[in-house]
C-alpha cells in the first residue's frame, strides 16, 4: 500500500470482493485514497482502495474502489478457495 510515496507491508485480513481489512502500525487517515497490492501464492492483485476506517485496536478497513477484470478475477478465486477450508470443530 501506498500514501504520498510510502509503502507499508501488512497482514490482510477479512479479504472480500470488496474489500479488506489491514492489521498495520501504520494507519492512514480515513477517507485517504490509496494504492493496494495484495499477493497469496504468488498472485498479485492490485487495485485502488479507499481507507473506511483506521483504528489501532481494529486496523484499517479498505473498500475497493477501482479493480481490473483480470485482478477481480483472481480475487474471486482467492476469496473462493477461503470460504472453501473446513472450520474446525471443537
Amino acid at each position: 500500500m501506498y500514501f504520498l510515496g510510502a509503502q507499508i507491508k501488512a497482514r490482510t485480513t477479512m479479504l472480500s470482493l470488496l474489500g479488506c481489512v489491514v492489521d498495520t502500525l501504520k494507519l492512514f487517515p480515513k477517507g485517504m485514497s490509496v494504492r493496494v497490492k495484495l499477493s497469496h501464492r504468488g498472485a498479485v492483485v492490485r487495485t485502488l482502495g479507499k481507507v473506511l476506517y483506521s483504528r489501532s485496536d481494529l486496523g484499517m478497513g479498505l473498500a475497493f474502489t477501482i479493480i481490473e477484470p483480470e485482478d477481480k478475477q483472481i480475487l474471486d478465486w482467492w476469496v473462493t478457495e477461503f470460504v472453501s477450508i473446513p472450520l474446525l470443530k471443537h
